[in-house]
């Protein structure tokens, strides 16, 4: 399965999701290839945080330190 083929599959997840306001969603890509601007554009269409951590260098996951701000919260991992 290709990058373009989750991200499709990631978008029928999301439209299935309660959409109530008792609901906060927050979601974290571990993927480097996923470091584009197509799933952030997703997560703020949806309102759903992007997880910001604080990944060591060695994981190639720099880019979830990144502070990017999709939804009207946020969600902050430290390890």
């Amino acid at each position: 399965m290709n990058i373009w083929d989750l991200f499709d599959c990631l978008g029928e997840f999301l439209d299935k999701l309660p959409t109530a306001d008792d609901y906060d969603y927050a979601m974290e890509f571990r993927l480097p290839s996923w470091e584009t601007e197509g799933p952030w554009e997703m997560l703020k269409h949806y309102n759903i945080a992007a997880v910001m951590t604080d990944s060591p260098a060695k994981e190639n996951l720099q880019f979830l330190s990144r502070i990017t701000i999709t939804a009207g919260f946020e969600e902050i991992n430290q390890k």
